[in-house]
């Protein structure tokens, strides 16, 4: 018994019409004839029952446990007797190359004569591209088998039914469609459109024009430190502080003398109510003095660390922030003023 390889329909229908042949056969194990042997006795059985779509799938699952060209036959014309032309038609075909080679002359004239009636009344389709070669990388499948591009235009053997054709190509958005294929014969022409292009399909970026030997636009200079420029307002209002601190003190100092006009020359602790007021105030003006010598250190030494450690920069001169202190004091009080560009 000749053995043949097997393969999908669809597929084996166009690869007879691409003129291929079938893959070379594999030895079966005793298990798989035997199964081969129970399925093919039940297809001719649901023949006989007028059972034909049960039978061709038993008829198909015997072929491919243990393919024959006797099995490939009734499987051939029982897919005529469902009206798949196409797929009875390929397989007389193959069922006509394989008993030749084994030599076995009448199946192959029987396998023959029914390949050539059935090609008499067979459904085509044309696959017809709106532009060819305008798109690369063009990708057309039909019941999601894969069209040969040396394929399109050509009339394909189709069973009648319907057909969904698929068409895509990367960057491009996908099309489809449906055809019926009637009973043939027939000859139905598929119009391909020209795909459109996705929306997120990258654009081909714009040639620049500059002479490629001019040298690139210089950069602006990047601003001054801000880290600097801190250390700087910092250190300001830290010089003010101190001397705010200054002036308060003297202040305090000032309250001080001219509350001892107004005490007992033996104990200085001994005041008027005008000379006790005023070492209060001069008390008091001594706290606020502290006060501000604590927060202007602490400030001067900020904005020093701040400036230290700001990248260095010819830029940054012009960026600087000029700060002036000014003071006034007298027995009687004091200001103190920030002046200043930032």
């Amino acid at each position: 018994m000749t053995r043949l390889g097997t393969a999908p329909r669809s597929v084996l229908v166009l690869a007879i019409a691409f003129g291929l042949h079938a893959p070379a056969a594999w030895a079966q194990t005793p298990s798989e004839k035997a199964a081969a042997e129970a399925l093919f006795q039940e297809a001719v059985d649901m023949m006989a029952q007028n059972r034909l779509e049960d039978a061709c799938a038993k008829y198909q699952a015997s072929h491919e446990l243990d393919p024959a060209i006797g099995t490939l036959l009734r499987l051939a014309d029982c897919y005529d007797r469902v009206g798949k032309s196409a797929s009875a038609w390929a397989l007389f075909v193959e069922a006509e190359t394989v008993a030749t080679r084994a030599q076995q002359s009448d199946r192959a004239e029987i396998a023959g004569t029914r390949a050539a009636e059935l090609k008499q009344r067979l459904s085509t389709v044309r696959l017809q591209i709106e532009e060819p070669g305008a798109i690369e990388s063009l990708k057309i499948a039909v019941n999601k088998a894969d069209i040969p591009e040396p394929s399109w235009g050509t009339a394909l053997p189709f069973d009648p039914g319907t057909v969904q054709i698929q068409v895509s190509a990367p960057g491009y958005e996908p099309w489809s469609t449906e055809v019926e294929v009637p009973v043939g014969p027939a000859d139905t022409s598929v119009r391909i459109p020209v795909l459109e292009r996705s929306p997120e399909a990258p654009t081909a970026a714009p040639v620049s024009l500059t002479n490629a030997s001019e040298p690139p636009p210089a950069q602006e200079a990047p601003p001054a430190s801000s880290r600097a420029t801190w250390g700087y307002v910092a250190g300001g209002v830290g010089l003010a502080s101190l001397a705010a601190a200054g002036v308060l003190g003297y202040r305090a100092y000032a309250l001080n003398q001219d509350s001892l006009n107004l005490c007992a020359a033996d104990d200085p602790n001994a005041c008027t109510t005008a000379g006790k007021d005023l070492r209060d105030d001069a008390a008091k003006y001594g706290t606020y003095a502290t006060i501000a010598s604590g927060v202007g250190g602490g400030l001067l030494i900020t904005g020093l660390v701040l400036v230290l450690t700001a990248p260095s920069s010819a830029t940054q001169e012009s960026a600087t922030p000029r700060v002036r202190v000014l003071a006034d004091a007298g027995p009687r009080g004091g200001s103190v003023s920030l002046q200043g560009a930032f």
